[in-house]
């Protein structure tokens, strides 16, 4: 259905409802309350289920038939935003008039709206969330394209230089994260912003800062998320055991340090386990070794900040066919350490390797490791001799298609330690492509990582 129509029907209900004694509501609407539409600051518009279905309708049409504002927003924003925009739009228009004419001006408003709400010219902005990364090591502030780490006390001096707090903020904040309890400020969006900074970060020594531009507030976020996300990955892949090192290394806005208690009864016993998750361990690493493994790294990086440009840019950018399948890797490798079910994990370690090998299976996954690796199918990777094609088969064949497909025989078996194993392979795999990026900046084809 044309956009037309569908506003002529929101306007033919719309007029229906203006006989009403009482706001519309139905029993098997869903909604416990009358639905509203806000016009103004004071004023409200009474809508009906239908109707608010019809402006879904207006939403997704608008979204998909505009690929630059598609690609600049999210459709759950783009539907808030395109609700606003009716409020008003059918507050304006005289219901005694055609229905086709009313249509018109009502689209045309609410695109007038959508337009200045999405300003392209006020869309750049940075996305902070508070950061672990290291919980005793004070490391230099770095960066990796966008995306920023700063230790929280220098970033809040930025944000006092930048304008962005106040002085009193500023000194308050120091305190409490130094540990002084003070009195409560009187309401005030000041004060307000004084929140949203200690709950942000909270007790996080760093933070973490990703400039986007070009899009809206919720997809720019999403997109800053993510990108953060990939760095942090690309740090912990300098680890034998990235997934380990990434359980420490986590923005505030998706964990914080858990307690797991669980509890059985065995033969009149209670039994409790009792553990602690996503707890940041340094270990004996310290700041120098830190500077010399940034420094050993700057040419990793590099490609590590290409793939960033290439998932934040709006344009084309250069060498996006061989970014866009890196960043699938890296991504499927991110989610791999996250997930704490081991054989879910194993299938998206394979769906790193698949990536890298651009789909094309088992076959090219042993291909590329020949290749990359130096590695051929028969040779005995595990202390136990398991074989890399007998590895490989497992891992892709058992713990991702049959997975996938609904048929694996072995679901309810322990999978953990294979689990470890196809990490162990994805991080080798992801590396080397890496690295071989690097040495090849003119090729943009990721097929020839099988080949050269």
């Amino acid at each position: 259905m044309k956009l037309g129509q569908l506003i002529s029907d929101i306007i033919v209900e719309l007029t229906q409802l203006q006989g009403a004694a009482l706001p519309p509501w139905r029993e098997d609407d869903d909604f416990p309350f009358p639905r509203m539409i806000a016009v103004d600051g004071e004023r409200t518009l009474y809508v009906s289920k239908k109707i608010d279905n019809l402006i879904d309708l207006v939403s997704h049409q608008i979204h998909t038939s505009d690929p630059d504002l598609g690609r600049r927003t999210g459709t759950t924003e783009l539907r808030s935003i395109v609700r606003r925009a009716f409020g008003p739009a059918l507050a304006a228009i005289d219901l005694d008039r055609d229905v086709s004419e009313n249509a018109d001006i009502t689209l045309s408003s609410v695109r007038g709206f959508i337009k200045q709400s999405i300003n392209r010219e006020k869309l750049r902005q940075e996305h902070c969330f508070g950061c672990t990364l290291f919980s005793r090591l004070s490391v230099s502030d770095f960066a990796v394209g966008s995306v920023r780490f700063e230790r929280r006390a220098e970033w809040l001096r930025q944000k006092l230089i930048a304008g962005d707090i106040s002085l009193i903020t500023h000194r308050r904040i120091e305190k409490i994260w130094s540990g002084r309890k003070l009195r409560g400020r009187k309401p005030s969006f000041e004060s307000m912003g004084e929140r949203d900074i200690l709950d942000t970060i909270g007790d996080c020594p760093y933070v973490c800062s990703v400039t986007t531009d070009g899009y809206s507030l919720g997809l720019g976020r999403e997109k800053a998320l993510i990108a953060a996300r990939l760095v942090l990955t690309s740090i912990a892949l300098l680890w034998q055991t990235p997934s380990k090192k990434l359980d420490g290394f986590n923005l505030a806005y998706d964990r914080t340090v858990q307690s797991q208690i669980a509890m059985a009864f065995c033969e009149k016993n209670i039994l409790t386990s009792r553990n602690k998750i996503h707890l940041t361990v340094d270990g004996d690493f310290n700041r120098e070794k830190w500077d010399m493994l940034i420094a050993k790294s700057k040419d990793y990086f590099s490609i590590i900040e290409e793939i960033i440009n290439y998932s934040l840019s709006l344009a084309d950018v250069s060498r996006k066919h061989l970014m866009r399948t890196l960043f699938h890797a890296l991504l499927w490798f991110h989610e791999g350490c996250r997930d704490r079910s081991p054989l879910i994990a194993i299938v998206k370690f394979a769906a790193t390797m698949d990536a890298l090998a651009c789909g094309k299976g088992e076959n090219d996954i042993l291909k590329l490791f020949e290749v990359r690796v130096g590695l051929k199918g028969d040779a005995r990777v595990f202390p136990d001799g398991t074989t890399l094609k007998s590895a490989v088969a497992v891992i892709y064949g058992y713990g991702r298609s049959r997975t996938i497909h609904g048929n694996n025989e072995r679901v309810g078996t322990d999978w953990s330690n294979m689990s470890a194993r196809a990490e162990q392979l994805a991080r080798l795999c992801l590396i080397r492509c890496i690295e071989w990026a690097d040495k090849n900046r003119e090729v943009d084809s990721p097929r020839l990582m099988l080949t050269t």
